[in-house]
């Protein structure tokens, strides 16, 4: 049976753009997951709204899905972005 951050992995693999550093492993510790991200949110505005919790170093965008994985360099940048979002909707959304 696959644990569900396989199955999420392989999912974006078949449906989304990723970057290539966006393996399994870095997955585990060092992610972010964020939904309900707008259709229209760029992969460029994507990354840049999470650069002030730490270096990001891939990201894998699951338009299907309406979802995100931000891969963090260090374990503490993903930490840090999951403190500071705890309960916060998703702001990425387009300009009016």
């Amino acid at each position: 049976m696959l644990d569900a951050r396989q199955a999420a992995y392989e999912l974006a693999q078949k449906s989304s753009t990723c970057t290539p550093a966006a393996t399994l492993a870095h997955m585990r510790s060092r992610t972010h997951a964020r939904t309900q991200i707008h259709p229209s949110v760029s992969e460029e505005q994507l990354v840049r709204s999470f650069r002030g919790y730490g270096e990001v170093v891939s990201h894998c965008l699951i338009r299907a899905s309406s979802c995100a994985f931000i891969d963090f360099l260090t374990h503490a940048g993903a930490a840090e972005a999951k403190r500071a979002l705890a309960g916060v909707p998703c702001a990425l959304a387009p300009a009016p």
